[in-house]
């Protein structure tokens, strides 16, 4: 009967259709067995990849690299096109899938294929679904973290590739406007390697450590000016700087001001700062860092 069914797919044409991401290096044993599964009931077999809008831990390869590592093991053999959307429900998405199949061929009816954690068990489209058995237990996540560093010439451009055409990037920062009660005067810190020159205690914005821009500028105080107390954070603006370690990329970073009036605690310096002063507004522009001038700007409106 298998082989009958086999017969009847190939005899009536059906499209076999996969929808996978194919993140990893080098095809696995199981992203071949599905290959090599569909490929011998179907005439024709389109591989459908999920494309995320951004490059990822989770999604670091392009469409064409991942074409290309496919079509380098099954050359001439299956249509590999791109989903380069990730709707929100599955409704959705099995619908953009239908129209994918519908506008590679027209007129033609299709069986997709996958695994026992596949997109089958949630697709809601027209298309019949198979399950194919599972024979790699394996993940494409633990492939991808034990990727190494190479000593290659292929390897480090496929580094400098990446990042050369990965989307450009804006890096949140939080800066903290920490003034006394009479709003009068300011605590600035200062660093190693800046001639003498003050800056706004400040931290980029942490997701594994940090719940909210607030947060972050908690942290960030307690960082840089230990042993103060303050009142509740307020953010005042967000701001593109100029930040020298910025200056030749194509990234930027994006400063949140937030403003705490200081309570009480002397006021010493934490990690990675030489130094804590009070300064007066009138002179706040002139003992800055180039790129934190324009911060004093929004604190003197």
């Amino acid at each position: 009967m298998a082989e009958e069914f086999k017969m009847s797919l190939i005899q009536n044409e059906v499209v076999g259709v996969i929808v996978a991401r194919f993140q990893v290096p080098a095809l696995h044993e199981g992203h071949r067995y599905i290959l090599d599964y569909v490929l011998e009931r179907h005439k024709t077999t389109l591989v459908i990849l999920g494309c995320s809008p951004i490059m990822t831990d989770r999604n670091p390869l392009s469409f064409e690299m991942r074409r290309q590592m496919i079509e380098s093991v099954y050359p001439q053999k299956i249509a590999i096109v791109s989903s380069d959307s990730i709707p929100s429900s599955y409704e959705e998405r099995s619908r953009r899938i239908d129209e994918v199949i519908r506008n590679t061929f027209s007129n033609r009816t299709a069986i997709i294929y996958g695994s026992r954690d596949s997109f089958v068990h949630t697709y809601q489209g027209v298309f019949e679904t198979h399950e194919v058995p599972t024979i790699f237990s394996g993940s494409a996540t633990k492939i991808r973290e034990k990727v190494d560093v190479i000593d290659s010439t292929d390897f480090r451009s496929g580094v400098i590739y990446a990042n050369l055409h990965r989307k450009r990037s804006g890096y949140p920062t939080v800066d903290v406007a920490v003034l006394d009660s009479t709003f009068q005067q300011i605590l600035l810190v200062g660093k190693k390697d800046e001639e003498g020159k003050l800056r706004f205690p400040g931290v980029f914005f942490d997701p594994e450590l940090d719940d909210s821009y607030e947060s972050a500028g908690v942290r960030c105080i307690a960082k840089e000016i230990p042993g103060i107390t303050t009142t509740s954070l307020q953010l005042l603006q967000s701001l593109k700087l100029d930040d020298w370690r910025f200056r030749k990329t194509h990234d930027r970073v994006v400063t949140i001001l937030l403003q705490t009036r200081y309570l009480g605690g002397l006021p010493l310096p934490g990690r990675g700062v030489n130094q804590v002063t009070w300064v007066n507004l009138n002179n706040l522009e002139k003992v800055l860092v180039d790129c934190h001038k324009p911060l004093a700007l929004i604190i003197k409106k």
